[in-house]
């Protein structure tokens, strides 16, 4: 998959177009059907990128508190790209509440804020929604793990589908496919 359209810059670690990757995409899209993603952490897009390319029977919308300075440009391309499948919120994933997401997603690809804090709070936004699936990225980070395990690890949800990749900075990543 090529994502040139992208500006080539270095970026904070995202998912790239691997083999891996991919893979993981086409699992949790035959698994879960999903057709509106809601996305917390855009960051530079490339997430987003991959799904609209491959799928295209599906929308993203993607929340974001634009730390980055390309952030809001990226996003700018991706919706000339997807003008009909895409959205960009600038904003927190703090701010948003279980009703403001209810019945308009099928899937949350949480990708944001790694700290503890941030990533339990976007888990149990998950939690108290209605999105059937979640998929957690970057269980390198002490704070996802500490999240995962003190809030689902509980019989309540499975995983469903796991998946180790590579960032584009090299740095040995997995990603999990959440099933309620």
């Amino acid at each position: 998959m090529n994502l040139s359209w992208l500006p080539n810059e270095a970026y904070e670690g995202h998912m790239t177009p691997s083999t891996e990757v991919l893979n993981f995409w086409t699992v949790v899209k035959s698994l879960t059907q999903y057709k509106r993603m809601l996305e917390i952490g855009f960051n530079a897009g490339h997430s987003s990128s991959m799904n609209l390319e491959m799928y295209s029977d599906i929308s993203v919308t993607s929340y974001d508190i634009s730390w980055h300075s390309y952030t809001e440009n990226n996003a700018s391309i991706v919706k000339n790209r997807f003008p009909d499948r895409f959205n960009f919120v600038k904003g927190s994933s703090l701010d948003l509440k279980p009703s403001d997401i209810t019945g308009k997603y099928d899937i949350m690809f949480i990708d944001g804020d790694h700290s503890y804090e941030t990533c339990s709070s976007d888990i149990r936004l998950w939690m108290n929604s209605d999105i059937k699936y979640a998929i957690i990225d970057d269980f390198q980070y002490e704070g996802i793990q500490r999240s995962f395990n003190e809030l689902l690890d509980n019989g309540r949800f499975s995983i469903i589908h796991e998946q180790p990749y590579r960032a584009s900075n090299g740095v040995p990543v997995e990603v999990k496919l959440i099933e309620r």
